[in-house]
């Protein structure tokens, strides 16, 4: 299954008041599959396999990135750090409830996540007892990636060196009270291991 979001005042929940030149579109495909096998070895023994798998992609990219780019919109802000393509961050009065423009660093933020496991299930009969033993393996991956203000983000406040007493006063300005600039943000991998082994016995008293 395939869901898909157009978020025209930006991502998460949309904290933008005026929408962007295009929008931030969500798109979360999810893929599962389980596949299983019995095998009857013998009158008193049996295995059980079960492979199963899942994973979840969630990327927020913009729709028309060449309309966010710095080029297209006149602006040439640079950051020490590592220059983003894309137009700056503005913020009002430092709350992000009220963001004028909330515009993401990169073109998509992502995260992917998923999982495969393997289970097996091995029964035999001995007289009264019925022995089990079995186990599971699994492996779990994610990778994600997050804005980091490498696009350099604009804060107009009225408590700013030079303000003129107004947010939207000292945008006309050009004169924010605050400049926040971060790195490129890294893509983390992250990888764990599961393992998981059972050993059961059932068996009759009389």
């Amino acid at each position: 299954d395939t869901e898909s979001t157009q978020n025209p005042r930006g991502l998460w929940w949309q904290p933008g008041n005026i929408p962007l030149p295009t929008p931030v579109t969500q798109k979360s495909p999810a893929r599962s599959a389980v596949a299983n096998v019995t095998s009857v070895l013998s009158p008193t023994a049996t295995n059980h396999v079960i492979f199963s798998y899942s994973a979840l992609k969630l990327d927020n990219g913009w729709d028309d990135p060449s309309k966010v780019q710095q080029a297209a919109q006149g602006t040439s802000f640079t950051n020490p750090y590592g220059n983003s393509a894309y137009i700056p961050d503005v913020v009002m009065n430092f709350g992000s409830e009220a963001s004028m423009w909330a515009a993401q660093d990169v073109d998509n933020i992502f995260a992917y996540n998923g999982f495969a496991r393997f289970t097996d299930n091995f029964t035999k009969v001995l007289n009264t007892h019925a022995v089990k033993i079995g186990g599971i393996v699994e492996r779990q991956y994610k990778q994600q990636n997050f804005q980091h203000q490498n696009n350099v983000q604009l804060v107009f406040a009225p408590w700013g060196n030079g303000s003129t007493g107004n947010e939207f006063g000292d945008l006309m300005r050009g004169r924010p009270a605050q400049a926040v600039v971060g790195q490129p943000s890294a893509i983390g991998h992250f990888v764990a291991w599961n393992y998981e082994f059972f050993v059961q016995d059932s068996w009759k008293a009389s």
